[in-house]
């Protein structure tokens, strides 16, 4: 799950509004850092140690102009990523079947009449199937993620962008 949350959104670093044209000795143009919310409300900031050395050996290869910083005022983009938990709610379809075996004596004729001579006996097997709906419900987490960008002071004021609209600080 650690990596996951990774590679959805380096690819959008490495787009063209986001990313300049690589040169063979690129430098890192777009610091990024990660704030990171569990299910409890708990915030950890920055990756881990195990974190940042996959990012290196990883991610750091493929996109030389895009780094990773330790967390402070002046990081230009942070990635927040919250989780909580939820709650499916669903129906599930039982079906059962019921199997069920008789056996008779056919000692009547075509016709309907008993004939004491006959020694035929059978079996009929009959099978039900009964349909029920189940309800069942599981929690899953749900990770949300927002990108936040730092822009150009406006008047000696921080502007900060994100997903949700402009808020000045």
């Amino acid at each position: 799950m650690k990596k996951l949350w990774l590679c959805l959104f380096l690819p959008l670093l490495a787009t063209p509004a986001v990313a300049k044209k690589r040169t063979p000795q690129a430098t890192c143009e777009t610091q990024f850092t990660i704030v990171r919310e569990d299910a409890l409300k708990n915030l950890t900031q920055g990756l881990s140690r195990k974190q940042a050395e996959w990012y290196e050996k990883k991610i750091q290869k493929k996109y030389p102009d895009v780094c990773y910083v330790d967390p402070a005022p002046d990081v230009p983009l942070v990635f927040f990523i919250s989780e909580t938990i939820a709650v499916y709610h669903g129906t599930q379809i039982m079906k059962t079947r019921s199997r069920s075996e008789t056996t008779f004596n056919a000692d009547t004729d075509v016709t309907g009449d008993v004939n004491a001579d006959a020694d035929t006996t059978g079996t009929a097997t009959t099978t039900t199937t009964h349909s029920t709906p189940v309800r069942y419900s599981f929690d899953y987490r749900l990770f949300i993620l927002t990108a936040e960008t730092k822009e150009a002071p406006v008047a000696g004021k921080g502007v900060t962008a994100s997903r949700e609209g402009a808020s000045t600080r």
